[in-house]
């Protein structure tokens, strides 16, 4: 049986995920509080936080049909310098 989603429900169903991610690895880190493991949580939510973040505006902006192409590459590129700027 095939299950068509749509694609503001695809970007809410990741986002949340991406927020139970996020609020399980504080409590994760809050009751180990070990260096290693705090470190650790907080590269994987790091890469992980700019990939929903990415992965959620591609979603929405394909199913956009009405917007140019070139716009699309712009918001894309937009974000993902954000993305850049944030780890300098």
């Amino acid at each position: 049986m095939l299950f068509v989603i749509k694609a503001s429900t695809l970007t809410a169903l990741l986002r949340l995920v991406s927020g139970l991610f996020e609020v399980g690895c504080a409590v994760i880190i809050y009751l180990k509080q070990d260096p290693k493991t705090i470190v650790r949580l907080s590269a994987l939510m790091g890469i992980l936080g700019p990939l929903a973040l990415l992965v959620g505006l591609i979603v929405g902006l394909s199913s956009m049909t009405e917007i140019p192409f070139w716009r699309i590459f712009i918001i894309l590129l937009g974000a993902i310098l954000l993305i850049i700027g944030s780890f300098t």
